[in-house]
């Protein structure tokens, strides 16, 4: 195993531990749907790398102010002009999470910071017209 190998497993461990909601049953039963494989051992460098890169997008960030409850409903008002959230959960409509995930490099919309909300704000509000 390449130091750099392990570096990543042992950030991936990192993570997860990081990850609110995430207990190991649930993270290796992913990795297990995803990659076909419930250990990182058995997983290819590319595969890690994926599962790194996935679950350092899943970590709120600390060091950052988080969105304000007005961004947050900001963001709920246009996407529902926008027909989603049929369900009730605009935040977490897989159109809204797309749109984040392409505009702030985050996996939901919790975890934006006030300027990663006013950009994607400001994304939707250009959609619209």
């Amino acid at each position: 195993m390449t130091m750099d190998r392990a570096k990543a497993m042992r950030q991936i461990h990192a993570l997860r531990r990081k990850i609110t909601g995430l207990d190991d049953d649930t993270a290796w039963r992913a990795l297990l749907a995803r990659h076909g494989s419930d250990s990182l051992r058995a997983m290819t460098d590319a595969q890690i790398g994926t599962v790194a890169r996935t679950l350092s997008g899943m970590v709120p960030r600390t060091n950052t102010s988080t969105a304000t409850r007005a961004q947050l409903a900001k963001l709920s008002a246009l996407g529902r002009a926008k027909g989603w959230g049929a369900d009730g959960d605009v935040l977490a409509d897989p159109a809204m999470l797309a749109f984040v995930r392409r505009t702030a490099h985050v996996d939901h919309p919790r975890w934006l910071t006030v300027r990663q909300a006013s950009d994607c704000i400001t994304g939707l509000e250009r959609w619209q017209t």
